[in-house]
């Protein structure tokens, strides 16, 4: 069948396969969990895997509305339960078949090889998004190809003759879109996705006539849509709702103040300022030469790519590229509608772009198909070149950014095994984190680290985390999730009392529990770890089956870590909380919320709220024997006292600072009071005590004056 034919899909599979193959050349199969995936991790072992999520699992409150999420997770460690390289296998196989299909469709379309191989691969790079390889995203990655996998089959099933075959295959289709949405429910959003890429390639009224007489695949469609909606309503109409309600800001003038995000952030990002950021991306970081002679072998390959495949084997051409265009249009707005009543993801450029990029995807290549009917339709391929060329650069950065993330996890768990490699049950590790790298998001927060503990462990154990110099232990409130609201970490502190160890706060003095079972570990600012005093001997033997899980997921044991004896050579030193849009960076320090974006046109900005009275900044340079500047810009703050009573110091010595602009401070001090190594950096100011906060950072910049 023409549908089947190997020949085909194999032209059109091997050009998706090949920038997903650059990438994990680059990067290697080192993506591991980030967030949630230790969670996951944790509940496998000790709750089993969630093929199907239903009320007894604790993970159901949260993701009722999408009960097959977990299922390509729980795939995943079934297969492979000590290590992540699934997991990679899996990622990769989504994307490149997200792009497969979606070249399948342009394919029906458009019977043309080089619109569909663009496609493919546009689909795959598009710029957009800043997760789409990460696992974060694995289950949206798959609920993407689903849906566009149904798409395609529902399409070629009006193809075939034979009514009972048809019917069959009809019913697969929406079957598949059924458990697209049931995956990941944003899915369901683009429902018109079929109908749309008919009235694309026949118009209104041979579409409306082909949908006639296809009427059991259109019913069939429509009723597994309409049966997804209803559940969808009757879920989040629960009493709890899930994550999802507790994401919306719903109120009455809830449309008058988002609808606008719609163009303004979601359609302006997906198709305007996605391509800016690529294109930043590829000058500053990338070997432009490299870049484009890989992308070029996508493409010259092929002997369909020539100028005379350049026309499009239809009646109408011109017509079906401009309706595309509007269907892209269409599917790019439902692919980001979701979001808009969440500001929290508004702001967000992760996971939230992923099916808008499709709709967005179409739109480029209706752009690219209407140069190709001009006299300059030599124009088509340098476009489709150029797009990808951006994309591929863009899609690679955000590889490395979350390879590197994965990386320092990595080692951070790394020393932590390596000085307790196995604990008895019952063990509870206070962690003395000096440099404050655990109260980042990125950076194993909260039960994360305990999580992942538990995993390589494979017992339950219990972890606090007492963080920076003044020993912060960090306690999480849940944001509102709106603009106007202030979501924050409220502290108290680790001290020891009586010879024994726990919390002081407003409440009083807290002690950890099980205090003879405790091992304390201390973990430095240049990431080594070192037990403290004799806690050791609660350590328990490491058993085969824990050394293989060792083994397996750090690839030997001992680990060795790829940064070790990193020797700083740089004079200075600076740090914005990130340069790309959601692609932050997690600061190394204490006393801070979480990097917060705001959009703002073509240069979005990232910063974070001072929280504490005393917040720090860690940093490694080697100083010159000049004079220093040291500048930072400051965004905000709640009230007066909070920048007239601010002081700085740098490694315990106050500077002195002025103030050039009404933002931006200034200080300049001599280089004997840096260190050779590591520095710390200390702000100094009081903090609102309704809302949690004192001053905004937006960047601070180190550096020799000349």
């Amino acid at each position: 069948m023409q549908m089947f034919r190997l020949q085909n899909n194999l032209l059109l599979l091997t050009p998706c396969v090949l920038p997903v193959l650059g990438i994990f050349y680059v990067v290697g199969f080192s993506f591991s969990g980030m967030m949630e995936e230790w969670d996951l991790l944790h509940y496998f072992d000790y709750y089993g895997r969630a093929f199907v999520l239903n009320s007894e699992h604790p993970l159901y409150g949260d993701q009722m509305i999408r009960p097959l999420t977990l299922s390509i997770f729980s795939l995943a460690h079934y297969l492979d339960p000590n290590s992540f390289i699934v997991w990679n296998l899996f990622l990769a196989i989504a994307i490149i078949f997200k792009g497969f299909f979606a070249a399948k469709i342009i394919d029906f379309i458009f019977k043309n090889k080089f619109l569909s191989i663009a496609a493919g691969l546009l689909i795959i790079l598009y710029p957009a998004d800043t997760m789409q390889f990460s696992f974060r995203s694995l289950n949206i990655n798959l609920a993407a190809t689903l849906l566009l996998f149904s798409s395609w089959l529902w399409l070629a099933s009006s193809k075939q003759n034979r009514k009972l075959f048809q019917l069959a295959l009809y019913l697969l289709a929406a079957s598949i879109f059924a458990i697209a949405c049931l995956t990941y429910e944003n899915a369901l959003f683009l429902w018109m996705l079929p109908f749309l890429i008919i009235y694309t390639k026949c118009g209104i009224k041979e579409g409306f006539q082909h949908l006639k007489s296809n009427a059991a695949g259109t019913m069939l469609w429509l009723l597994a849509t309409v049966l997804l909606v209803s559940r969808m309503i009757y879920t989040l109409g629960e009493s709890s709702g899930g994550y999802q309600l507790g994401a919306m800001n719903l109120s009455a003038g809830m449309f008058e103040k988002y609808y606008s995000y719609l163009v303004t952030i979601g359609m302006f990002r997906a198709l305007i300022h996605g391509w800016f950021d690529a294109a930043l991306m590829f000058f500053k970081n990338f070997n432009i030469i490299l870049t484009i002679f890989f992308l070029a072998l996508c493409f010259l390959s092929y002997k369909y790519v020539k100028q005379e495949t350049l026309c499009i084997q239809n009646k109408k051409p011109i017509a079906s590229s401009l309706r595309l265009l509007l269907s892209g249009l269409v599917l790019t707005a439902f692919g980001y509608l979701p979001f808009i009543i969440s500001y929290y993801h508004v702001v967000l450029t992760q996971r939230t772009y992923l099916f808008a990029s499709i709709g967005a995807g179409f739109v480029c290549i209706a752009l690219i198909s209407l140069f190709m009917q001009t006299k300059v339709r030599l124009l088509a391929p340098i476009m489709a070149l150029g797009m990808l060329s951006l994309g591929y650069s863009a899609q690679l950065l955000q590889a490395k950014h979350y390879a590197s993330l994965a990386e320092q996890q990595r080692n951070i768990f790394a020393e932590i095994l390596t000085v307790a490699p196995a604990v008895n049950d019952g063990t509870q590790i206070i962690l003395f984190d000096h440099a404050g790298y655990l109260t980042s998001k990125w950076m194993l927060q909260n039960q994360r680290l305990q999580h992942g503990l538990s995993y390589f462990y494979k017992t339950p154990v219990t972890v606090y985390v007492c963080s920076g110099p003044t020993l912060t232990f960090p306690r999480l409130i849940f944001p509102q999730l709106a603009p106007e609201n202030y979501d924050y970490v409220a502290n108290s502190m680790c001290i020891m009392q009586d010879e024994k160890w726990g919390t002081s706060s407003e409440a009083g003095f807290s002690p950890f529990p099980n205090q003879e079972k405790h091992i304390f570990i201390d973990l430095h600012p240049d990431i080594t770890a070192s037990l403290r005093d004799d806690s050791g001997n609660n350590l328990a033997a490491l058993t085969d089956e824990k050394l293989s899980r060792l083994i397996s997921f750090f690839g030997s044991w001992p680990y060795t870590r790829e940064n070790d004896n990193k020797i700083t050579d740089t004079d200075s030193f600076s740090f914005a909380f990130g340069d790309w849009w959601s692609l932050e960076v997690p600061a190394t320090g204490t006393g801070w919320r979480q990097v917060e974006w705001r959009p703002n046109g073509f240069t979005p900005y990232s910063f974070s709220w001072k929280i504490q009275e005393h917040s720090n900044l860690h940093f490694n340079l080697k100083p010159s024997n000049e004079q220093y500047v040291l500048r930072v810009k400051i965004i905000g703050w709640t009230f007066e006292d909070a920048v007239d009573e601010l002081e700085i110091y740098i490694n315990d010595t106050p500077v002195i600072y002025t103030w050039p602009d009404i933002h931006l401070l200034e200080a300049q001090f001599d280089s004997s009071i840096l260190n050779d190594g590591d520095n710390n950096l200390i702000f100094s100011s009081p903090v609102d005590s309704i809302m949690g906060v004192s001053i905004a950072l937006e960047e601070v910049v180190i550096e020799p004056i000349k």
